[in-house]
């Protein structure tokens, strides 16, 4: 079975894909920057940087499929663009049959410094001649809970203060995961595709969810967005109604983590 080299298999989609992928037989390997990472379950971990190409030779010249869900906004100069090019370096058409890339939704029409580095991957990727797929992908149901409502949730008893006018298409990872290893199992497209949740909510509503699955029923209140990364989901650029996919809905999640 084909060798699959998954960068930033750490993380939580990293390891949805890495499960799925070998429930179906492939050779999965992880990349990862630490020798004993904590991952949810047994895979082959091969330790590399994607800051340093001589760390990455190995591991990206015996894959036939990359998979690079590797990212950190905090250094996406860095890790992002300066770890891709440094993979890209190492591929031909001989020794990588399909680079898989994951990206966000909206990516192409937003001035977020984080959205315009990810379009500059995806540029990069493009532009180096080999084989590839880019899916992109909306915001994850996990980070709209854990990165945007319980950063906003003051706790019981209090309003919550919530930016205005945001909307979100989230994904569940298990649904984006599925859609990723489905492009491994095919020919390299070369081109974008986009993938979104199966609905289109208000943060109202999935707040008033949340609230219900904890019993609580706290006083939303609307304030002006300030955050540049709260500003994008105003926009509707994190939406796309026509890539829809049948999947795990807000709710259906939220019960399913037992919020």
């Amino acid at each position: 079975m084909q060798s699959v080299l998954i960068t930033g298999g750490t993380g939580t989609l990293g390891q949805e894909i890495s499960r799925q992928l070998i429930k179906k037989g492939y050779v999965v390997n992880i990349l990862s920057s630490k020798e004993k990472p904590e991952i949810a379950f047994f895979t082959n971990v091969i330790q590399g940087d994607l800051t340093d190409i001589t760390s990455l030779t190995e591991a990206v010249e015996s894959s036939e499929i990359i998979i690079h869900c590797a990212s950190n906004p905090r250094n996406a100069q860095v890790v992002d663009i300066e770890g891709t090019k440094n993979i890209l370096s190492l591929l031909n058409s001989d020794n990588c049959r399909h680079f898989i890339y994951v990206s966000i939704t909206g990516v192409d029409k937003s001035d977020y410094p984080y959205y315009q580095i990810k379009h500059t991957v995806e540029r990069l990727i493009e532009a180096s001649g080999i084989s590839y797929s880019i899916l992109r992908a909306t915001q994850f149901h996990d980070l709209v809970l854990y990165r945007i409502i319980q950063v906003l949730d003051q706790g019981i008893g209090k309003p919550i203060q919530i930016p205005a006018n945001m909307q979100f298409q989230s994904i569940d990872k298990i649904d984006a995961a599925a859609s990723i290893v489905a492009l491994a199992a095919c020919q390299p497209t070369n081109n974008i595709a986009t993938i979104g949740g199966p609905e289109v909510l208000t943060l109202e509503s999935m707040i008033q969810s949340y609230f219900v699955q904890l019993g609580r029923n706290e006083v939303i209140e609307y304030i002006k967005p300030s955050l540049a990364f709260h500003q994008v989901f105003t926009t509707g650029i994190n939406l796309c109604p026509e890539n829809a996919v049948d999947g795990i809905r807000w709710e259906e999640y939220l019960n399913s983590i037992h919020v």
